[in-house]
């Protein structure tokens, strides 16, 4: 029994602790897996690559991370044992992360997921995370409604699942499911008048994102029940890094938005209003002096009084009726009007002008749009954990006039490391958004309509 003690006591007096430094060609790195071969003791390293461990002369210490070759070092008589990794040559299993929020290799999960680094989001300086996917996942679709910044998208993994129902993906931030609808203010759901406020995805802030993985398939969204039946895409925010120096960052993107290209028109013949509905010969209304006269859409004209012709507007028309019963609500250039030959004609604000085409007048509604965003953070790590914040501010104009938006965003994301067991992740974040009018799509009065169909060749901004 007195040996029994003895040699126990030995054994626990030669088990000493063992600290050092893993780097590699770059300096420390985080995350290194120290285990003592043949026992259940092991760590891992910190942000800065240190670590200690509980060993006895004679053990062998093993050190292995994704992406490098392991090591094998046997415990001496000093304490310190530092050691400098080689990359792995070959190719490496990628790490995705799962629907619980693990990391791991892509081969080893039972489902389809393709993941994307934030880089490759931002790399093209896209107006939000949605338009900042396109292209990059397999069976990924996604459709902006009215092209303006910060304007909802349509998420469709791997096309639609029902004729009905909701096609979109279940959206999880930092484990966190969220309502990527279109804000109340939005009006989206119906066939005429539609207006679009944006959703949650148009106003995260991309420079906060460090991957987003897109899990395809009923397997792979069965934590979510039937929310995940369209799949799930995961946003994963940064939470900080031991950075050198100060660990301030600072960048700033802008874009500028112009109207390409427009849907070839005639230019022979102007607006036909009501007449070029009713006559197959329309002629431009005359005032009592028999001076032509430009026609109005609504209202009528003043110069109508005691004159002669069919005026433009919504109204009666030759046989007692009214343009609405005959010709429902027709658009400026619902249909060919006089010839465009330069006569004279006494404008609205009383000047006389020649009648004649105006094949850029369409521009004189668009403007160069443009976003401006600027980005601060600070990032820091050490033995507690890791920590970011950052702020950002975002400053647009729409490509239309009159519409405008700005964006503000505070975050917060960190990593404590509590005890040895026991860690938790921290993220914060507030985002303020203002913006000025969203134009209508699809409807009698939307900016579209009237830029294509019902602005008639003859008018000239003034």
């Amino acid at each position: 029994m007195a040996f029994a003690l003895l040699s126990a006591a030995l054994y626990v007096h030669a088990q000493t602790s063992i600290t050092g430094t893993v780097t590699d060609a770059n300096g420390p790195i985080e995350g290194v897996t120290v285990q003592v071969t043949g026992t259940n003791r092991g760590t891992q390293t910190n942000a800065s690559g240190h670590y200690s461990i509980e060993a006895s002369t004679g053990e062998t210490l093993q050190f292995s991370a994704l992406g490098y070759t392991s090591q094998s070092v046997l415990v001496g008589a000093s304490s310190i044992i530092s050691v400098t990794l080689e990359e792995a040559s070959g190719e490496i299993g990628e790490v995705v992360i799962t629907a619980l929020g693990v990391k791991r290799d892509k081969k080893s999960i039972g489902y389809a997921v393709q993941q994307v680094k934030a880089e490759d989001i931002t790399i093209a300086a896209p107006v939000d995370v949605a338009q900042g996917l396109t292209g990059k996942v397999a069976g990924l679709n996604i459709s902006t409604s009215n092209g303006l910044n910060n304007a909802s998208s349509r998420i469709v993994i791997r096309g639609n699942n029902s004729v009905t129902g909701n096609n979109q993906p279940l959206i999880v931030v930092d484990g966190a499911i969220i309502d990527n609808r279109p804000v109340a203010q939005s009006n989206t759901e119906v066939t005429d008048g539609i207006r679009d406020w944006g959703n949650y995805l148009s106003y995260l802030n991309m420079d906060n994102i460090e991957s987003v993985s897109v899990l395809k398939g009923p397997n792979a969204a069965a934590l979510y029940g039937a929310r995940g039946a369209n799949g799930v895409i995961l946003i994963t925010s940064k939470k900080g890094a031991k950075q050198e120096g100060l660990g301030l960052s600072y960048n700033v993107t802008s874009n500028f938005t112009n109207a390409f290209r427009f849907q070839d028109i005639q230019n022979e013949y102007g607006g036909g209003f009501a007449a070029g509905l009713w006559t197959a010969n329309p002629e431009l209304p005359k005032t009592a002096s028999g001076e032509y006269y430009l026609p109005t859409l609504y209202g009528g004209s003043s110069y109508a009084a005691g004159g002669s012709g069919i005026g433009g507007y919504h109204g009666t028309i030759p046989g007692g009726f009214n343009t609405w019963d005959i010709f429902s609500w027709f658009g400026a250039s619902a249909s060919w009007g006089p010839r465009l030959d330069g006569q004279m004609v006494r404008w609205w604000d009383g000047e006389l002008r020649p009648y004649s085409p105006q094949p850029d007048n369409r521009t004189a509604y668009y403007r160069q749009g443009n976003e401006t965003t600027h980005n601060v953070s600070f990032s820091s790590g050490g033995d507690y954990g890791t920590v970011r914040l950052s702020a950002s501010r975002t400053d647009g104009t729409a490509v239309v006039p009159n519409t405008n938006n700005n964006n503000t965003n505070i975050a917060l994301g960190s990593n404590l490391k509590i005890s040895k067991i026991l860690s938790t992740e921290i993220n914060v974040a507030y985002n303020q958004s203002n913006r000025l009018n969203t134009p209508e799509i699809g409807t009698n009065n939307s900016w579209g309509k009237f830029s294509v169909y019902g602005m008639s060749r003859e008018y000239k901004p003034l």
